[in-house]
């Protein structure tokens, strides 16, 4: 592939558009007959351990745990400790901090005028990492993922044109949606301000 040739994606969950980095190709998913978790990670030719990823789990959080999120979005940006992250636990997956994820920084702004939470960490042991999480219907039950990561030795590397991606997209506007109908409403694969972006001043 050229290496000034770089991918389009296009209609994924809250994603209208995204332009992926210059040269990167998408790898390959393995499905299995009951998934229901949607994701589509993408890599430089020469390394595909540094992954950018789109990720939907395939499921709402639980009703408080949405609440807990919409309302930290809601609140002004900020600066967030471990112990403010506790609500929003079942929102980050695997990424709260503890015995298997080191925290290095967490905060919410916005990203080309969508609120978000940003998490930058190590999972342990395991690979660097930096999260964002988007609430796809003002909700905060359901949960839209993109990240970057990759080996701690190279992070850094390819941590630039990773953010350089994120900071192209264009959201689809925010809309009700019936978790019932699955992954087909959202528009993902299923496999079975601070503007533009507060993160410029973080990296």
């Amino acid at each position: 592939m050229n290496n000034l040739t770089s991918l389009l994606v296009t209609e994924h969950g809250q994603i209208k558009k995204m332009l992926l980095p210059a040269g990167w190709i998408e790898g390959p998913v393995k499905e299995g007959p009951f998934d229901v978790q949607s994701l589509r990670w993408f890599h430089p030719p020469e390394d595909d351990q540094a992954r950018l990823c789109l990720y939907y789990r395939g499921y709402p959080v639980e009703e408080v745990s949405g609440e807990a999120f919409r309302a930290l979005l809601a609140a002004e940006p900020q600066e967030l400790s471990a112990e403010q992250l506790w609500p929003v636990q079942e929102v980050m997956r695997d990424t709260v901090p503890g015995e298997h994820f080191t925290l290095r920084n967490a905060n919410t702004g916005s990203l080309r005028g969508k609120r978000i939470l940003v998490v930058e960490g190590s999972h342990v042991p395991g690979w660097d990492t930096f999260s964002i999480f988007v609430d796809v219907d003002g909700s905060g039950c359901i949960v839209q993922e993109l990240f970057y990561t990759a080996p701690p030795a190279y992070f850094q590397r390819f941590f630039p044109a990773a953010i350089g991606s994120m900071r192209t997209i264009d959201w689809q506007e925010a809309k009700a949606v019936d978790t019932a109908a699955g992954d087909a409403d959202l528009g993902l694969m299923d496999i079975s301000e601070l503007e533009p972006l507060d993160v410029d001043d973080e990296v």
